[in-house]
């Protein structure tokens, strides 16, 4: 094409002027763009007429000055981003599946080694508050946590025995001493059985 105007003189092959048949402005203005700066790139966007849908397009031009031509390429823009979006959805699916594995895994062990700690927990506050019936009750199969619940059982059973004897003990001495304060000074204590008890 030679010139700088779009007029008769760009002709294809066949020898017929290329401008006549172009009826859409924005293409005709995209060419007079062309012609005036004689350099340059940019990015529009075109409907493919076999397909009928948009596309992206960017076209690089250059002018060559020993022939007088505007030399240009275009390059269809989604060829290049379209494995781009395949691989953001691929990632975002993948994000998606992480996720949901995070949250089973976090739910599982919340509920296989967070229940049974908080449960020991609330029967240690429950016999410092003076609640010597409760016990730990774990309904888990891990050998750790069970052996610390039997431990832990077994510890406030003897703690509650021990409070038992002292109780006894107490009240049998109690019992002497309001009998010595009523005035039989032959009560007696068993310090022998007192002792082998206590």
């Amino acid at each position: 094409m030679r010139g700088n105007e779009i007029g008769n003189r760009y002709l294809d092959l066949e020898g017929k002027n290329v401008f006549d048949t172009i009826t859409d402005e924005k293409v005709i203005e995209t060419v007079k763009h062309e012609i005036n700066t004689r350099s340059g790139v940019y990015e529009s966007t075109w409907i493919d007429p076999v397909a009928g849908e948009f596309y992206h397009e960017v076209t690089v031009y250059d002018f060559y000055e020993p022939r007088e031509l505007i030399v240009g390429s275009a390059i269809n823009l989604d060829e290049f981003t379209k494995p781009m979006k395949l691989i953001g959805g691929f990632t975002l699916i993948t994000l998606a599946i992480s996720v949901g594995i995070a949250f089973f895994i976090e739910h599982y062990l919340s509920v296989r080694i967070v229940k049974p700690v908080t449960e020991i927990s609330d029967v240690a506050k429950k016999i410092d508050a003076g609640d010597l019936s409760s016990r730990i009750e774990l309904e888990i199969d891990i050998t750790k946590f069970d052996a610390v619940g039997k431990t832990f059982n077994r510890m406030i059973d003897t703690i509650q025995n021990n409070i038992e004897q002292l109780e006894e003990a107490i009240s049998v001495f109690g019992s002497v001493l309001s009998s010595v304060a009523s005035g039989d000074l032959k009560a007696e204590v068993d310090l022998n059985a007192v002792s082998s008890e206590y």
